[in-house]
């Protein structure tokens, strides 16, 4: 379910920023619309921003067990970024986080995941 609607400045304003850290945007074949997707080579890492109002992490892994999604023939581990608030003592939530959210969400899991690969 679609919360935001990416505009075309944002998009583009996305896409000068993963350029300004290397990140190449990518397009899969089941992708749809609303969706922006962008390799680190770096790290191997997929980061994904979705009209949803989630943002997410895949890191490659070499089995398929534990695999959340292949794409382009590789496996990967997805991970949210979003933060979480408890609904119970058991139980968080996933908070939705607005595009600019998303994008401060993605810029800060690249530099920490970077940070932690020197």
């Amino acid at each position: 379910m679609k919360r935001y609607k990416f505009t075309t400045r944002f998009k583009n304003s996305v896409k000068d920023v993963m350029s300004d850290f290397g990140l190449n945007e990518i397009k899969t074949k089941r992708q749809k619309d609303g969706t922006m997707l962008f390799l680190d080579p770096e790290t191997e890492s997929i980061y994904g921003l979705y009209e949803s109002g989630y943002c997410r992490r895949l890191v490659p892994i070499n089995i398929h067990w534990g695999t959340s999604q292949t794409i382009n023939g590789q496996n990967y581990q997805m991970y949210q970024l979003n933060k979480t608030f408890p609904i119970s003592s058991r139980h968080k939530s996933r908070i939705f986080a607005n595009p600019v959210e998303q994008l401060g969400l993605v810029v800060s899991a690249i530099t920490r995941i970077r940070k932690t690969n020197i």
